[in-house]
């Protein structure tokens, strides 16, 4: 009976040492692969997609991100549709002057980032025209709360319009306008800003929001 004392006492310090020694030898294993870990989910939550070398090579030949029609337009035709069906404006008749304070009041707010992110781009020596190269990547004023502060400013000045003309569908006509913003310009220029500033504009998108 006493045979098998001596070998457990001489198992256990064997056993701690090695817990100890695997323990010391795995946390560092455990950290490398948790860093690793956190990078690829860092760089599969900010990249637009994986590019392609055909398609990175694409876009910076052309230097641009390829959009073809003025996002102000977009902006422009979700107000116009959605005030044709309901907005007293359509049949000649005119609307609260609360309604038209508020809704100008909503305009001037959503045209100060709109100008501010223009003198940025211009100060910058930067094209604000998303069929013209940019040469810079601004992350200072509004850029620092919203990757987008024109589009966002248009979206708020449309909000604007829209109270101003009493259309409530202008309101739905303009998310059907984000969309279109979003998916066909936006995914576009952050296509071509990661194909020509790299790592930089990844780093840029991961402090900031597209949108807010």
């Amino acid at each position: 009976m006493t045979s098998g004392n001596p070998d457990k006492a001489s198992e256990q310090p064997r056993g701690k040492t090695a817990e100890k020694t695997a323990g010391k030898s795995s946390h560092p294993a455990a950290g490398t692969k948790a860093a690793r870990a956190e990078q690829t989910a860092l760089s599969a939550l900010f990249s637009v997609g994986k590019l392609s070398d055909e398609r990175r090579a694409a876009l910076l030949a052309q230097d641009h991100p390829g959009v073809r029609v003025p996002p102000p337009l977009v902006y422009l035709i979700s107000l116009l549709v959605g005030c044709a069906v309901d907005s007293p404006w359509i049949y000649g008749d005119g609307t609260a002057m609360g309604q038209l304070v508020l809704g100008a009041a909503i305009v001037v707010a959503g045209f100060c980032p709109i100008l501010w992110a223009f003198r940025l781009q211009r100060d910058a020596e930067t094209n604000v025209e998303p069929w013209k190269p940019t040469t810079a990547i601004i992350d200072r004023g509004p850029y620092k709360h919203t990757r987008n502060p024109m589009y966002l400013g248009m979206a708020i000045a449309n909000i604007g319009l829209a109270v101003m003309a009493g259309s409530v569908w202008a309101i739905g006509t303009l998310m059907i306008g984000l969309i279109v913003i979003d998916r066909c310009v936006i995914d576009k220029e952050e296509a071509y800003l990661e194909a020509k500033f790299g790592q930089g504009y990844l780093s840029y998108k991961a402090r900031v929001r597209r949108w807010i």
